[in-house]
């Protein structure tokens, strides 16, 4: 999707991916550690919707009209 132009970033879309696992696949008994996930995924909403938004418009433009 980054050479295509769809993203704004590989390197943040990666980051993306790798918080979405730690929440996805991670379940720590430590609340602390729970709390920091819960964070740190909140932290990545900026850049989750500008991927989102980018991805839209690719697909927007790249998609023939009904």
């Amino acid at each position: 999707m980054d050479r295509l132009g769809a993203l704004p970033s590989a390197e943040i879309f990666g980051l993306l991916v790798a918080t979405r696992n730690r929440i996805a696949h991670s379940y720590p008994f430590d609340p602390d550690r729970q709390a920091a996930n819960l964070n740190a995924a909140y932290e990545t909403v900026p850049d989750l919707l500008a991927t989102h938004r980018a991805i839209t418009s690719y697909l927007e433009r790249r998609l023939p009209e009904s």
